[in-house]
């Protein structure tokens, strides 16, 4: 189901955005960007993080990835690696890097 608690029109959604839906819960993109109707537009900012649920949200279409979901320690540990890897060597140049190092530091024992 589409979450639209302020009714936004859909032809005020960007190209290449979507609604956010409630199967997107709880929320997993980034970027995801906030309705503000004083000004009838979505914010051009991309940090917001859809948990109010009476504000309107929209994501990217192409980022629409279900959360991870695992049923074992296994598959937890298998997650944690994954995300591991992905994330190691970062340098800390930008936000992103600097982010990435972070989590990193976390998973880092359970890897």
């Amino acid at each position: 189901m589409i979450l639209n608690p302020e009714n936004v029109p859909e032809e005020a959604i960007p190209e290449g955005w979507r609604f956010l839906e409630d199967t997107d819960l709880p929320i997993n993109h980034t970027p995801c960007r906030l309705w503000y109707p004083s000004f009838g537009r979505f914010h051009n900012s991309t940090n917001s993080l859809g948990k109010n649920i009476l504000w309107t949200y929209i994501v990217p279409k192409d980022d629409h990835q279900p959360p991870i979901k695992v049923n074992s320690n296994m598959e937890m540990h298998h997650a944690l690696q994954e995300v591991f890897f992905l994330v190691q060597g970062s340098p800390d140049a930008t936000e992103h890097d600097k982010l990435c190092n972070q989590i990193l530091n976390i998973v880092r024992s359970f890897v």
